[in-house]
């Protein structure tokens, strides 16, 4: 007799023919799919017969969405204030003169810059503290459609302090608007993950970071071309964020929620079933169910898991997984990325260029990010992340190094600073094709179901705050060792390195069961019969 199944009969129907056995002549039985490809005993298509799935519309029209949506305002707030910001900070002078009838000193007049520049990443911090509630209470959609709220909020008090002459509403502003940023970058990556087929995650989940690129390529370009003039910055950096916002808001509206969040959160199996239906090119999702099924087995015996029950590691084997959470998102800033901008407009005097050309291959190297990024997707879905990871690592610790002497001694051959300029370009570049998409990537796979909401938004957190930390100590660094600093950088991937040599797992063609699994030194499946997997007490016949 079977059991209860919470399929359809005509959605359990379909997977159960999906699989069939052929007689072999051993008399052993031996497993097929629909498309007549053999899967292994455990009734899975090896690594190496991965079924490949296409593209469908409606998945690319949500991973467009929200990235567009959310990760691109999130490079575009991150950097948007970098232009104007000779403007900005005449308007702070203005705005105190006329309070208090004398002007900032320098002093101060870079303190206070400082903080505010820095108050997106505190706000961010929060943002992703607090995303893991609402993105299991409500789903992955409906936060991010409720979180623009934060951004036209944020956006609109930093353009309207112009009037109001007050530029303690651009500070709250930035808090503001980082809320939102903190709440992109650990709900998108959740959800790109989670919507994406298993042989094209890494293509889809990197859209996060392209678009990060993109957001960054596109606030440079609006103040350097655009929005040139003294009082203009307040339209570079508030319309172009709430149009942005309600571009998302509106296009989320058609967008399917995650089927994983629906299926083993929510328990809501034809509803997630219609949405897999939506998202799949192909009309079979029986992998996909059977997928789920079994993780919602697995997560049947956990509570709702929080921040805190992470850390104090309720489950011990959470361990491994946390502190790879952790050094992946440290390992982005720790790259010397920001150190590398810090320094990108003296080299590129050094070598000769104007004002004016050097904005426009600042801007042409961020679109050049946009493409690598593209590009780490292929790479990790076609070689695997652990190479393409730790190759780029690899590559940037010899960089950095280079770089160093390459700076040390630019002023005494001409040609120096345009090695040094290549160096820096090569960096980026790597930085984007590995270590930053890393946070994205690796940390949505780790993780089950259960705790990962709880475990992007610490990791999301832990990512600011770094972000937050390499800025403001950054300046007294390179005050006291100058070029000198990128060895602290280059020493620093090194031990991330050999951590991920031990330690990072390789996830490519792997459903999160088994990478959960991988962990655990469990087996995956305590029944290896697929059809018995799928169907209860149902089992598969040999004779």
């Amino acid at each position: 007799m079977r059991s209860s199944s919470p399929l359809a009969d005509g959605d359990m129907d379909g997977i159960v023919s999906a699989m069939q056995t052929t007689k072999l002549k051993t008399g052993e039985s031996q497993i097929h799919g629909d498309d007549g490809e053999l899967l292994n005993d455990a009734g899975e298509r090896p690594d190496n017969h991965t079924k490949k799935e296409g593209f469908s519309f409606v998945l690319i029209f949500s991973a467009v969405s929200v990235t567009f949506g959310g990760s691109l305002l999130a490079g575009f707030n991150t950097a948007v204030l970098s232009v104007p910001s000779r403007h900005m900070k005449e308007f702070f002078n203005e705005s105190h003169y006329q309070r208090s009838g004398d002007y900032l000193d320098e002093n101060s007049e870079r303190w206070l810059w400082s903080f505010t520049v820095s108050f997106l990443c505190i706000g961010a911090a929060v943002g992703a503290l607090v995303s893991g509630y609402p993105s299991n209470k409500f789903g992955r959609k409906k936060t991010l459609m409720l979180n623009n709220a934060f951004s036209i909020v944020g956006a609109s008090m930093m353009s309207l302090s112009f009037l109001a002459h007050s530029y303690e509403m651009v500070m709250i502003g930035r808090f503001v608007t980082g809320i939102n940023l903190g709440v992109v970058t650990a709900v998108v990556p959740m959800y790109l993950t989670e919507i994406s087929p298993t042989s094209l995650r890494g293509m889809v989940t990197v859209m996060h970071g392209m678009q990060q690129n993109f957001g960054v390529s596109l606030s440079q370009t609006l103040g350097l071309y655009v929005f040139t003039g003294e009082s203009s910055w307040p339209w570079l950096i508030g319309p172009p964020v709430i149009l942005i916002s309600l571009f998302q808001l509106t296009t989320s509206l058609c967008c399917p929620e995650s089927p994983r969040w629906l299926y083993i959160k929510k328990n809501q199996q034809q509803s997630a079933i219609k949405s897999l239906r939506r998202l799949r090119a192909s009309n079979d999702i029986s992998r996909d169910v059977s997928d789920m099924d079994e993780e919602r087995a697995r997560e049947k015996t956990q509570e709702v898991v929080g921040i805190l029950d992470l850390l104090r590691l309720r489950q011990s084997d959470w361990g491994k997984p946390l502190l790879l959470t952790v050094v992946c998102n440290c390992c982005v800033h720790l790259t010397g990325v920001n150190a590398i901008w810090f320094y990108l407009v003296d080299v590129f005097r050094a070598t000769g260029l104007t004002e004016t050309q050097i904005g426009f291959v600042t801007v042409w190297l961020g679109l050049g990010n946009v493409i690598v990024n593209l590009l780490s997707g292929y790479c990790f879905d076609r070689f695997g992340r652990r190479p393409v990871i730790m190759g780029a690592l690899g590559v940037c610790i010899l960089n950095l190094c280079t770089l160093t002497v390459c700076m040390q001694f630019q002023t005494h051959y001409s040609w120096l600073p345009w090695i040094s300029a290549a160096l820096i370009a090569c960096h980026t570049f790597m930085v984007s094709l590995g270590p930053g998409a890393a946070p994205f990537v690796i940390c949505t796979e780790i993780w089950s179901q259960g705790p990962r909401s709880s475990a992007m938004a610490f990791g999301s957190q832990v990512y600011w705050t770094m972000n937050f930390l390499v800025g403001m100590l950054f300046p007294t660094l390179q005050d006291a060792l100058g070029p000198y600093c990128f060895l602290l950088f280059a020493g620093s991937l090194g031990l991330i390195l050999i951590y991920f040599w031990f330690e990072l797992p390789e996830t490519r063609n792997k459903t999160f069961e088994e990478i959960a699994c991988g962990f655990t030194k469990k087996p995956t499946f305590e029944n290896k019969d697929p059809l018995t997997r799928l169907h209860g007490d149902l089992p598969l016949q040999k004779s």
